[in-house]
């Protein structure tokens, strides 16, 4: 069991590694002249390429199932939505503020999830688990340097969209850890990416219309593709089921070290020494929750 559970700790990792790297991979798209709509939408649509790609591969007969009721498509596809709304809202909070207040508001999500957990099953979250989610706050406030700008403001609209962030990541770990779970992973990331790309197809339509530049498609298209979609969904929808709600939600804060280092050494971004601390303080609670003579308090 622990060996299980150790394997779903590091594809947890493995999706956080991922995902963090997708804001250098967005900040590299921009400083080309992409907009936000069209770096969104390129990634969802040609992730969802890709993973239609893979799933007509053919693949080993034994395996989890690949038959899902027209039930379990409505669920994952409704994950999917979740997935869409997440980086919907977290972009809505930077547009009525700044990026640093609304990373704060997105790892908000690491409380909600514990709670999210505890609640169903009537348990009170483990002592290790709170101090974890309480250093990690600590540490994304030192980490996107709120506390020291005096220029840092955000708007209640920007608040408000912030929180929906979280609360969509809370409902998307939920549900990688808890929706149609015993499918065969690739086929259901499909029918994710098929909720996904109808949420942000749907959001961001009207902007598209206006204006798309296609040559995104084929420069940074595919990359946003596997690190934004395609590896860190099928890494947390294999991982996150075995290492429960609460414990996914403080192994992915872990992007945010990941954004931070790559932003420094490809971007060439500034970072402070309370920064430095703040990273520090995030990487070192995911490791404390993890060591070997006792793992997760199990």
């Amino acid at each position: 069991m622990k060996k299980e559970f150790l394997t779903g700790i590091l594809l947890v990792v493995a999706g956080a590694i991922c995902f963090g790297s997708l804001s250098t991979v967005v900040s590299l798209a921009r400083k080309e002249g992409y907009d936000v709509p069209s770096i969104t939408f390129a990634q969802v649509l040609l992730g969802f390429l890709v993973l239609v790609l893979l799933n007509l591969l053919p693949r080993p007969a034994k395996g989890p199932s690949n038959t899902f009721s027209g039930k379990d498509i409505l669920k994952v596809m409704l994950h999917g939505v979740c997935v869409g709304l997440i980086s919907t809202f977290y972009i809505l909070s930077v547009r009525y503020g700044s990026a640093a207040v609304s990373i704060v508001l997105l790892a908000q999500s690491v409380w909600m999830s514990i709670v999210l957990e505890a609640v169903p099953a009537r348990t009170f979250p483990s002592l290790k688990k709170i101090v974890a989610a309480v250093v990690i706050l600590a540490g994304t406030l030192l980490a996107t340097n709120v506390l020291f700008r005096s220029s840092v403001s955000i708007a209640p609209a920007g608040m408000v969209y912030g929180l929906l962030a979280a609360v969509a990541n809370t409902a998307s770990i939920y549900c990688s850890g808890r929706i149609v779970t015993g499918k065969a992973p690739l086929r259901r990331t499909l029918y994710l990416g098929m909720g996904c790309l109808l949420v942000v197809s749907l959001v961001w339509g009207p902007a598209l219309l206006r204006h798309f530049d296609s040559s995104i498609l084929w420069s940074w298209g595919w990359a946003l593709a596997l690190v934004g979609m395609v590896l860190p969904t099928l890494l947390y929808i294999k991982g996150m089921p075995v290492i429960g709600i609460g414990l996914s939600a403080i192994v992915t804060c872990l992007q945010i070290p990941v954004s931070a280092l790559l932003a420094f050494i490809v971007l060439g971004e500034p970072v402070s020494g309370y920064q430095w601390l703040g990273l520090l303080l995030i990487a070192g609670s995911i490791i404390g929750m993890h060591m070997p003579w006792k793992i997760a308090g199990r």
